[in-house]
């Protein structure tokens, strides 16, 4: 077997006839072999994060459209969602031990995050039942139009970087609503749906970038599940 050396002489990366073959190196220094463990972090986990979230989102989508369609009380259907999800936290919380709330300070600097979550489901649960959900898909995929400036401006230690890739991407969503406002004839019977999926669509550009910022520039002391336990309290009692 032989050993690498660096530039000092010191010994640093075991080398066999197969090494370089399967290993993935680190975009700090490239003579570092990247573990399998940190190569799963950097590149499936947030895949599956993605595919799982797209996943979940279609399905709550459709999911709750049916829903609403069949109980005809959006939001005395969203309080029962709500309380549901406080009770399932409660008792993750006190089984596992896993969920942590910070202190008063932490929860003054969280809790506009949580009015604008309790406004963005509310806001959600009219659109649903006022317009189709082809035309709630379309018009909140314009999110990005609004979240990816804001990031790339105000944030500063996970700023956006801007490539030709993303403006591709933001100039397809812009032709996809265009083509599809063009040949929908029946929107004019969707007034009121179509308003109040934009002002959720607004409202969630607020919520997901400072809740964001809360999470990664400007930390608040209060974990993942935290953060959920607070939206849905606020939500159930707004």
């Amino acid at each position: 077997m032989e050993v690498a050396t660096g530039k000092d002489g010191d010994r640093y990366t075991p080398l066999t006839r197969d090494s370089g073959k399967n290993e993935k190196h680190s975009d700090d220094d490239p003579s570092k072999p990247v573990s399998t463990a940190q190569f799963q972090e950097k590149t499936w986990n947030p895949i599956i994060a993605i595919l799982s979230y797209m996943a979940s989102s279609a399905g709550t989508s459709c999911f709750q459209k049916l829903a609403i369609t069949a109980f005809k009380r959006p939001l005395l259907l969203l309080a029962v969602q709500t309380m549901f999800g406080v009770f399932f936290l409660a008792n993750y919380g006190i089984f596992y031990k896993r969920i942590h709330l910070g202190g008063f300070r932490d929860f003054l600097r969280y809790s506009p995050v949580s009015i604008c979550f309790t406004g963005k489901v509310v806001f959600s649960m009219v659109a649903y039942d006022y317009c189709t959900l082809g035309t709630y898909v379309v018009i909140s995929s314009t999110c990005p139009l609004f979240s990816l400036p804001i990031e790339a401006v105000f944030f500063k230690e996970n700023k956006f970087k801007v490539t030709p890739h993303t403006v591709g991407s933001i100039l397809v969503i812009v032709c996809g609503v265009g083509m599809y406002g063009l040949k929908q004839s029946k929107l004019g019977g969707q007034v009121v749906g179509i308003v109040a999926v934009i002002l959720k669509t607004l409202i969630s550009v607020v919520f997901q970038t400072r809740q964001r910022y809360l999470m990664v520039e400007d930390p608040v002391d209060i974990s993942d599940l935290g953060m959920m336990v607070y939206n849905s309290l606020i939500c159930l009692i707004g």
